[in-house]
């Protein structure tokens, strides 16, 4: 980066002198300091044509832009999913975004989980999201629609029982799940759609009040950690 500006240099000199020179009582009243402010004033100047003279050069390497990039994307990602379509335009989706200890708080509740129903792939995946730079968690209430589609298996929305989930609160949280991770796949970042991580992020009520939850692990990295998960060394 360059930065040229002779403009800038004479702005910069015209200010210093206005300042000590202009006001005729502060010169009157106060000769010495007057000087003495200019003196600073003609150094500051010196200074800026020194500094805007150079040519600054600055190297990002793209290791130390991993993290910061990554919640770039994670707030694509919870954008697009917030507008993405919606039933009878009902809002009740909840979205965040994990970082630092909360995805070593999600990792360990995972293991919990894991020693209660000692599932493998709980443990599998505890280990996995600690490759993510961030996680976005997708989740959403269960309230019904009121439209009555029998959907879920009841004739009427007043018949279905709260634990019955509402087919369109799941649809709309699928559509915008998917909404989110096409932004990732637009920006080249790494993901996989997590049932598990996000019964973790539920049972720590990391999203209030909500429901249904999935979540997002997103990485930048060599290759996609995601990908081919491996089942870790189970003592029995």
């Amino acid at each position: 980066m360059i930065i040229r500006s002779r403009r800038f240099r004479k702005k910069t000199r015209r200010l210093c002198k206005s300042i000590t020179y202009n006001d005729e009582f502060f010169a009157l009243h106060f000769p010495e300091i007057a000087v003495l402010f200019h003196s600073i004033c003609v150094l500051v100047s010196i200074l800026c044509t020194f500094a805007v003279s150079k040519r600054v050069v600055m190297i990002i390497k793209e290791e130390l832009s991993r993290e910061e990039t990554a919640l770039s994307v994670a707030k694509q990602m919870i954008t697009a999913a917030r507008t993405a379509p919606k039933a009878c335009g009902i809002d009740n989706l909840m979205l965040a975004i994990a970082d630092g200890d909360d995805i070593i708080r999600l990792s360990d509740c995972l293991k919990a989980i894991y020693e209660e129903k000692k599932m493998e792939f709980l443990l599998r995946d505890s280990l996995n999201i600690l490759s993510a730079q961030c996680i976005v968690l997708a989740g959403c209430r269960n309230v019904p629609t009121g439209l009555d589609c029998a959907y879920c298996g009841f004739a009427t929305c007043a018949e279905k029982p709260r634990s019955v989930p509402c087919f369109f609160a799941s649809h709309d949280l699928g559509l915008a799940i998917g909404s989110a991770v096409s932004v990732a796949a637009d920006n080249r970042v790494d993901t996989r759609i997590m049932f598990s991580a996000g019964l973790a992020a539920k049972r720590l009520n990391l999203l209030a009040d909500c429901d249904f939850c999935f979540a997002i692990p997103v990485s930048i990295s060599g290759k996609n950690p995601f990908f081919d998960r491996k089942f870790p060394p189970i003592e029995k």
